[in-house]
């Protein structure tokens, strides 16, 4: 019988917990699931409510350390755990029954893979807003400039997990679904789904959400002016160097190298940009050529 492991993260996830864990419990899948949260420092009686789900659920309990670092621990701790199928989980999301069939499907030839997909944003009610896909593809040079997953997407299989590289300094990783992103691109079949089976809740208390269109890409640039970032895509490369040197062919090696020398140079990263901006689309590459 397959088995399949949620990894889950929470942090004060009363208000939308609830409704995310009963549509992990209504997966139609061909197996047995089972959830592994670590729980980042709530104090709103998150834990609590776990633990009365019984022995399908187990929590480990963290301090507060972010949605970054809370994530690698998981993928970290998902190693030691015997599964066929990992899938990443956020707090306060609600999933179609059909989300982890449809990735299983598409991870059952056994080769490494990771699978992402589209999302239907929604609001606090769950009242749809749009849906989301990603507009670039899945290419090694794309994911320098940007990240084509949404953590709660993915779904991996044993063999990708098994091989993953985790980053020598992680607080140098711009997000934990961007390293697997990042990882995929070199050792790793992609499957991206266009078709979405999550509703991706967008309010206040999300640490990260999606925002596209001119608009979110001029309300970028105005606090790209002001903002500097303590993690940046240059700093995110220089991990995937470290990590895998080994693993990269002949014309990564020279894509990456060109794409870190453009860091403190907006020439040289709009020619970069413009070289690929099929592979990110027009918004994204006035975004890295003005900013990086």
């Amino acid at each position: 019988m397959a088995k399949v492991l949620v990894l889950l993260s929470t942090w004060n996830g009363m208000k939308f917990l609830e409704e995310q864990i009963q549509s992990l419990l209504a997966q139609d899948i061909d197996g047995e699931l089972s959830i592994l949260v670590r729980d980042d420092g709530s104090t709103d009686g998150t834990v609590e409510y776990l633990r009365s789900l019984g022995p399908i659920v187990t929590v480990i309990e963290g301090r507060n350390v972010g949605p970054r670092a809370s994530f690698f621990d998981l993928l970290r701790l998902a190693r030691n755990e015997n599964a066929d199928t990992y899938a990443l989980c956020d707090q306060d999301d609600v999933w179609d029954p059909q989300k982890i069939r449809r990735a299983q499907a598409e991870l059952a030839d056994g080769r490494p893979g990771l699978y992402a997909s589209a999302l239907d944003l929604v609001d606090e009610a769950l009242v749809p807003i749009r849906t989301y896909v990603h507009p670039g593809d899945r290419s090694f040079v794309a994911t320098l400039m940007c990240n084509y997953v949404t953590g709660c997407t993915c779904v991996f299989n044993r063999p990708f997990l098994e091989q993953l590289p985790f980053p020598s300094d992680p607080e140098k990783v711009i997000m934990h679904d961007w390293w697997l992103a990042s990882i995929a691109t070199i050792k790793a079949d992609i499957r991206y789904d266009r078709k979405s089976l999550i509703a991706y809740r967008q309010h206040a208390s999300n640490h990260v959400g999606i925002k596209s269109g001119m608009a979110a890409t001029l309300a970028k640039i105005r606090k790209a002016v002001t903002y500097k970032p303590s993690v940046t895509r240059f700093d995110h490369a220089r991990q995937l160097r470290t990590a895998m040197q080994e693993q990269l062919d002949p014309v990564q090696r020279r894509t990456l190298e060109r794409f870190l020398a453009s860091e403190h140079s907006p020439i040289r990263r709009s020619l970069f940009a413009l070289q690929h901006v099929s592979a990110i689309g027009l918004q994204g590459a006035m975004r890295f050529a003005a900013f990086g």
